[in-house]
């Protein structure tokens, strides 16, 4: 599975709902959180850190984010380089 996202402090996201919000454990050390209705993936949150990463595909404009790191890089994607 390929996961584009936006890390942010967790600290500076603002919820507007919490009513389809759904959560699950996908590993040892993060949890995965998407919505309910639409099964869409919306962040990742890493346990041990104080930041989540946001899909970045739940944005209307992601044309403007640069790519600054890969994580995993190991078994990343064909479509683009490890950096």
């Amino acid at each position: 599975m390929s996961w584009g996202s936006s890390w942010i402090d967790k600290d500076r996201v603002k919820w507007l709902s919490n009513d389809c919000l759904a959560c699950n454990a996908s590993s040892g050390y993060a949890e995965h959180s998407y919505c309910r209705d639409r099964s869409t993936s919306l962040f990742c949150r890493m346990h041990a850190r104080d930041f989540i990463g946001i899909v970045l595909g739940v944005f209307d404009e992601s044309d403007d984010f640069q790519l600054i790191g890969q994580l995993f890089a190991a078994s990343h994607p064909a479509w683009g380089p490890a950096i």
